[in-house]
This record gives C-alpha cells, structure tokens and sequence, in this order.
C-alpha cells in the first residue's frame, strides 16, 4: 500500500510548477485574482484534508461553469499555530462573479463555517494588479508567501524567504495547481505555438 509521507517542504521541482502555473494563467486570460484561506482544523470538516479541499474545488470549478467561463487556481496545505490544518488557494474569479463569489465560497466548504472569534474559518481578499512592468509584483509576493515551506535549494534559486516553521509538517503533496495550469497543459500550448512558428 502507497502510504503519504510527513514532509516538511516544498522542493525545487514543486515550487517551479506553482510559479509556472500563476504567470502562465495570467497569459491566457485568467489571472488568479483572489487568495482564499480555509482553515479545515476550525471547520473540524471529516476527512483527509486533500479529499475535503478536493471537493470545495470541484464545487468552484462546478459554479464557474455554469456561468460559461473558466476556472484557474494553485493550492498550498499547512499545517499553523493559528490557522491549524489550511489550505491557501489563489483562485481566478471572472470580475462580473466577484460579490457572487464572496457569497457563495463559504457554501463550498463542509464542516462548520464560524467567523465570530478571532480564530476565522476562512479568509478570501482581492489581489490587486499592478501597473505596466510591476503588473504581477502583488501576485509574485502572495505566491512567494505560498511557497514559504520551500527547501534551501529553491529559496535561493527563486529568492523565497523560508518560514518552514509557520508552514508545518504536511502529510503528502503540498501544493499543486488546476489542471489547465499544470505541467501538461502549458506543454502542449508550448507545442502548439512551436508548430505555428
């Protein structure tokens, strides 16, 4: 039986698709304009934590389909002092769907939704585009933030400022991206442009 393994960071290989991932989202028109917090720990949601993310997921992907559009995310699973067990996810979201999204994101996740005390179940704020050149400097910094679990290798290859000890130890694979966003989507679209040249 494959068994997950405790791991403590995100390695080179790992941390180069995610930064792939956002700025190729962005080229083809859906830029991750929304970064999400879900604390699963204070929801006390049942289940390993990739099944319960899992399925808030395909209920996103689910709703921005039925509004004909496309969706695009990264996701990041800690394991904090404040935040407990979480997941940090940078979403597109369509500006027509902005306040829809707000409202109806909370629906998505199973467990117990409370935002009364100070320990939040989850967190959504807007990532605001830069200007010209700096266009993606708000989005580089979230996603370094994402990447903060990243292992000696890949903090100094991508100037990552490490903070493994926020980040946690994490049962299985730590980040990952739609699937639009991945590997295999930006190689065909790399192949496809090849062959038009």
């Amino acid at each position: 039986m494959n068994r997950a393994k405790p791991n403590k960071h995100i390695h080179l290989n790992a941390a180069e698709n995610i930064i792939q991932a956002v700025g190729f989202s962005n080229q083809i028109g859906f830029p991750l304009n929304r970064f999400l917090t879900i604390s699963w720990e204070h929801t006390q949601a049942v289940g390993r934590v990739h099944d319960v993310q899992g399925q808030f997921l395909e209920r996103y992907m689910k709703w921005i389909r039925y509004y004909r559009s496309t969706g695009a995310y990264i996701w990041s699973i800690e394991q904090g002092r404040v935040w407990g067990c979480h997941s940090h996810f940078l979403i597109h979201v369509p500006p027509k769907l902005f306040r829809s999204f707000k409202k109806i994101a909370p629906n998505w996740i199973d467990g117990d939704v409370d935002q009364s005390g100070p320990a939040k179940t989850f967190d959504i704020q807007k990532i605001n585009s830069g200007y010209g050149l700096a266009q993606l400097n708000p989005l580089k910094g979230v996603t370094r933030y994402l990447l903060k679990a990243a292992n000696d290798e890949a903090a100094e290859i991508l100037s990552i400022r490490q903070e493994p000890q926020k980040a946690g130890i994490v049962v299985g694979k730590r980040v990952g991206t739609s699937q639009n966003i991945g590997r295999g989507a930006r190689a065909k679209c790399s192949e496809s442009k090849g062959a038009s040249i």
